[in-house]
């Protein structure tokens, strides 16, 4: 890569650091937004508590919390001036080595995993979920997909419905 960087014009490559420190403040800035708005929906679930520490606002409060000193954090890491390219230099080859192909419908299945885990029930959907993930990260051996995915769905649908009292989507099969 450096022998590339050397071949190319500095002001080329001065504008390729420029964009991807503005790929990265961008970044930055959406993951601020999001902290906030899971901040101020935490408060409001909170408030229909009268934020009592065992309300259902108090956890995502935390975590949105942490998300927005890791985001302000990272946005001031952004903002930093730097000579050495080092970030700009990692951030290119995490691009190479990403198949945005396979995020892309990881994505696609997570969103109809959300539309239809209520129909069909958390153990199914979630069993379903990890067999075509699994897959679609290359693991090719249909039955360990098939035997983890059912194991892992049905210890984690009995272990927060006996355990912890949650109740998850049964689906129109019943407790399956």
């Amino acid at each position: 890569m450096a022998d590339s960087e050397s071949a190319e014009s500095p002001a080329v490559v001065e504008r390729r650091r420029r964009g991807s420190r503005r790929e990265l403040v961008i970044v930055a800035i959406f993951l601020l937004v999001i902290s906030v708005g899971i901040g101020i929906t935490s408060i409001q679930l909170a408030a229909r508590r009268e934020f009592q520490p065992d309300s259902s606002g108090t956890f995502p409060l935390i975590v949105g919390g942490g998300l927005l000193l890791f985001s302000i954090l990272f946005l001031f890491e952004t903002l930093k001036p730097r000579d050495d390219g080092y970030l700009e230099a990692h951030m290119a080859s995490e691009k190479s080595s990403t198949r945005m192909r396979v995020v892309v419908w990881v994505v696609l299945v997570l969103l109809g995993y959300a539309a239809i885990v209520a129909l069909v029930g958390y153990t199914i959907a979630t069993a379903a979920l990890f067999i075509v993930v699994s897959r679609l990260l290359n693991e090719k051996r249909w039955w360990l997909n098939i035997t983890v995915g059912v194991l892992l769905a049905a210890a984690i649908y009995f272990g927060f419905t006996l355990l912890l009292g949650v109740k998850l989507p049964a689906g129109f099969l019943g407790v399956i």
